[in-house]
């Protein structure tokens, strides 16, 4: 595909860490006394950080705001992002390839702007994006497309010149739905879908190494 920009999501599409995100739900509830329900993955998937601490406030009668709620979890996966989290196979070689052709890059991530701006920068490559937007900032998830407008209006590109890379089948309906080119990138978190995610994407990859 031809593209003049590109949005990159962070957890499952640049870096492997969808595997401490998975029962941090469940997690915080228990830590709480609280036996989470058993779709709680699914309620949470959709949401921002901030949409998810008011879920276990609102939801839950966790007694605390959502700032704090945030503050908790952070507090929990933290270590994981400054110390352990990898990138996922060949994504510095194909961020190198884009920006040695000049296309603007940015991340676009549900995650908290701190740690994924160090985690990226512990990895070597956040020199190599424009900037990082997160869902927080702008008080909405990836079940809408706002994360993606705003990103493609800081690029300054058309939508229909940036390419979007997520691994969640729900964020690929949002992207191709606003009118985006997608690149589904696998990701074990979401491997029941991958079938879906061949159907509704532009591309797919099993790892960024097929890009090179």
């Amino acid at each position: 595909m031809i593209f003049k920009g590109a949005i990159f999501d962070l957890d499952g599409t640049l870096i492997d860490s969808m595997a401490v995100w998975k029962h941090i739900g469940a997690e915080f509830l228990l830590s709480h006394g609280i036996t989470p329900p058993e779709d709680i993955e699914a309620i949470l998937k959709p949401m921002s950080f901030y949409q998810s601490a008011q879920y276990f406030m609102e939801e839950h009668q966790i007694n605390y705001t959502p700032e704090e709620i945030m503050e908790m979890v952070y507090k929990q996966v933290a270590d994981k992002y400054r110390e352990t989290i990898p990138l996922k196979e060949a994504v510095k070689e194909y961020l190198t390839k884009l920006r040695q052709k000049e296309i603007k890059m940015c991340v676009a991530t549900a995650s908290n702007k701190e740690l994924a701006a160090y985690a990226l920068k512990r990895l070597g490559v956040l020199h190599l994006f424009d900037f990082i937007i997160t869902c927080d900032e702008l008080g909405t998830g990836k079940d809408e497309p706002h994360i993606y407008s705003e990103a493609a209006r800081l690029l300054g590109i058309d939508k229909r010149d940036i390419c979007v890379f997520e691994d969640a089948l729900y964020c690929v309906r949002t992207a191709k739905s606003a009118g985006f080119k997608v690149v589904g990138v696998y990701d074990e978190a979401y491997k029941m879908d991958r079938e879906e995610l061949i159907r509704r994407c532009d591309h797919f990859i099993m790892s960024f190494k097929e890009l090179l």
